[in-house]
């Protein structure tokens, strides 16, 4: 059916219209309002308001001018904050003014250009396309409030369709003219809500192919594919803080895979990783660098921070991968390197420097930490 969504509009789709909604208007709100300014402005100059029926062309431009820079104002809040009710008070408002402001205008314009001769018959009807775009560009998303807005249009359709003789509106055109309008503005909202669901389903396809791209799927730390771009970040963004380097591996990890099974061997690289996260938290990112390698960059770190956290890292990985159906305490090795700031040195020197503390501590009994060639446990 035309008029229905392929599916159930959702809090996430609505508020992607509401910001939607704002965004479109804002732009159209800095447009109307510098056009509304210079139209009242032309007809305070031609004294254009001293004709009684005129008035309400005032209060209209007025209304407009006023509900287009709320439209801005609640626009640039959303920014810092999404209020629901304030994006969807203001939107429902400004498209309520726009509705009962163009039919003003339309009768104004056309009263206008019969007392004065002129040729703008149409200038009215002109300028409530420009306004009537908006909604089409960025309806409404709750069907309660789309019920009250095209009330108000059939409204004013029919409220102009009594203003005037035959020779300027005939209801049969108006009526005409303002089912089109309604046809368009549903169908509007379906594609509107269509490409809403869309374009968060790209989204979440998007972030899941990003997460198989960029982390280890077994241990859920990332991956070396995560690592180099993000060094190449590091570079770009000429990084004026200290860079930590901690190389760690597990410890016997293929006896234990040869006696245990791979599917254990798996579980105890599970537990590593989270354990070093545990102990990371937001201090530094965790890659899986080699089968039981893993790599903890820190930033902005010190000797002594960097100490810390690789000797944390250790007690941590020992407590949680402690197996006692196996009678094995899971241990892992440690090998630091820090990267002074600024110093613009490649991710493959960097490996090497940290890999050659780790040898350290495999030839020094593993389970400890080696950093600038000192063991400690």
């Amino acid at each position: 059916m035309f008029w229905a969504p392929k599916k159930k509009l959702d809090k996430r789709s609505e508020m992607w219209i509401y910001r939607r909604c704002l965004r479109i208007g804002t732009v159209a709100a800095v447009l109307f309002t510098l056009l509304n300014c210079y139209y009242l402005f032309t007809d305070l100059q031609k004294d254009f308001y001293s004709i009684p029926h005129a008035w309400p062309n005032f209060f209209a431009l007025i209304a407009l001018i006023v509900v287009s820079v709320l439209v801005i104002i609640v626009n640039i809040i959303s920014h810092k904050k999404e209020i629901r009710w304030l994006m969807r008070v203001t939107v429902m408002l400004n498209y309520i003014v726009i509705l009962l402001s163009v039919a003003i205008l339309t009768y104004t314009n056309n009263a206008r250009a019969m007392d004065a001769g002129a040729d703008m018959e149409y200038m009215g009807i002109m300028l409530s396309s420009f306004y009537l775009m908006l909604l089409f560009a960025a309806p409404m998303p709750k069907i309660v409030d789309n019920v009250i807005l095209l009330c108000v249009l059939c409204g004013t359709t029919i409220w102009l369709s009594t203003c005037y003789g035959h020779e300027y509106f005939h209801l049969f055109k108006q009526l005409s003219y303002r089912l089109v309008m309604v046809v368009g503005y549903i169908y509007m909202r379906k594609l509107t809500i269509d490409y809403a669901h869309e374009s968060y389903e790209l989204s979440d396809a998007n972030k899941l192919l990003e997460n198989y791209s960029y982390t280890d799927q077994l241990t859920r730390a990332w991956n070396r594919h995560a690592l180099e771009l993000h060094q190449k970040q590091n570079a770009l963004e000429d990084n004026k803080t200290p860079l930590g380097y901690i190389m760690l591996d597990v410890d016997d990890f293929k006896a234990y895979n040869d006696q245990y099974s791979h599917n254990r061997g798996d579980e105890v690289l599970c537990a590593v990783a989270y354990a070093l996260m545990e102990v990371l938290d937001e201090k530094g990112k965790l890659y899986r660098f080699g089968g039981e390698e893993f790599l903890i960059v820190v930033q902005n770190a010190d000797r002594e921070s960097l100490l810390n956290i690789a000797k944390a890292c250790r007690k941590e990985i020992k407590r949680a991968s402690t197996y006692e159906q196996d009678g094995q305490h899971i241990t892992a090795s440690f090998g630091c390197t820090l990267i002074e700031a600024g110093a613009q040195m490649p991710l493959r020197e960097i490996i090497l420097l940290a890999d050659k503390q780790l040898h350290i501590a495999k030839e020094n009994g593993k389970d400890c930490v080696v950093f600038e060639n000192e063991i400690y446990r």
